[in-house]
């Protein structure tokens, strides 16, 4: 009797630690993460900044080599371009930026600035407002805020200004914003952004802000990238801002260029105000203003109009200058 109990409790504890362990495996496989039927977005900082720093050596040198002529210069055109390609070409690039400017959204400090001058609820109508004090600027008849955003790669000012459709509550009525956001780019990734160049754009001369972030450094040549700021100068009305950003390697690395150069070059060959500037550890930001009244500041264009060598040394390895 004692042995039939003792096997019959040895066949109960076999098939028991049977059952837990088919339990035990089910779970181990049900933890298992699903193999993706597509490549995963991009997350890294690190990994940005390589794509990025790439995309502009490839397509600088693409452009180099296609103003050559030869079959060499034919060769390393096709070596280039599956370069691009196997990085992943713009859109990859796009992503790139989307992750960089998580870090530093330029929509917060634009609309932070619009903010505190009272330009999200319009602008005023009457431009000689240094006399009038805070009450009177509030209630003085105001204009919808016209934007424009160059190399948009998110809507998030497209957004601010969709928030005006949203308000209808009478009560807010009047603290509602009063914008309208016209983005731009080379390749849209969103329906809302339009597939255009703003070095082609037609001149409107009819926008109060323009927002051209990290774009001027996307641009491969000296001269398009005075062409682009000259058009962002043009496209304002006078008392416009421009919203600029830029690496700031490109003004501590290149041969060409410092900051205190760059803002003579905005003041005095473009024909900037220039309101603020600030840097982070990464990038150089820039508040412009089209003056009220032209002071005939771009009458030393001649003096931009050549590339010039201005420092030496294995410091200086970004070849970022501006030419007009």
């Amino acid at each position: 009797i004692i042995l039939n109990e003792l096997l019959q409790h040895h066949a109960r504890s076999k098939h028991h630690n049977s059952i837990m362990t088919k339990k035990h495996s089910s779970k181990k496989t049900s933890k298992k993460k699903p193999i993706p039927i597509a490549p995963t977005p991009l997350k890294s900082r690190k990994r940005a900044r390589v794509i990025t720093t790439l995309f502009h050596k490839y397509s600088r040198e693409l452009e180099k080599a296609e103003e050559e002529q030869g079959s060499l210069s034919k060769e390393k055109i096709e070596e280039l371009k599956t370069k691009l390609k196997n990085l992943g070409g713009r859109e990859a690039y796009q992503q790139a930026s989307q992750v960089s400017t998580s870090y530093h959204s330029t929509s917060k400090w634009v609309l932070g600035y619009l903010s505190r001058l009272g330009w999200l609820h319009g602008v005023p109508l009457s431009q000689n407002t240094t006399d009038v004090d805070k009450k009177q600027k509030e209630k003085q008849p105001r204009k919808v805020t016209k934007i424009l955003e160059v190399g948009a790669i998110n809507t998030e000012l497209l957004n601010a200004a969709a928030e005006e459709e949203k308000q209808n509550v009478p009560a807010l009525k009047e603290k509602r914003n009063k914008l309208h956001v016209r983005a731009i780019d080379l390749r849209s990734s969103h329906p809302g952004i339009e597939e255009k160049d703003i070095l082609t754009l037609p001149l409107e001369k009819d926008y109060h802000v323009i927002v051209c972030s990290m774009v001027i450094n996307c641009i491969t040549r000296a001269d398009q990238r005075g062409l682009l700021l000259t058009r962002l100068y043009n496209n304002l009305l006078p008392g416009g801002l421009c919203f600029l950003t830029l690496p700031g390697l490109c003004l501590t690395q290149s041969p060409h260029l410092d900051k205190k150069r760059f803002l003579e070059l905005l003041e005095f060959g473009i024909g900037f105000d220039i309101k603020e500037t600030k840097a982070s550890p990464k990038i150089e930001f820039f508040i412009l203003e089209r003056p009220l009244v032209e002071r005939g500041g771009n009458q030393q264009k001649n003096v931009w109009s050549v590339s010039r060598t201005l420092f030496r040394g294995k410091k200086y390895r970004n070849t970022f200058d501006v030419t007009i």
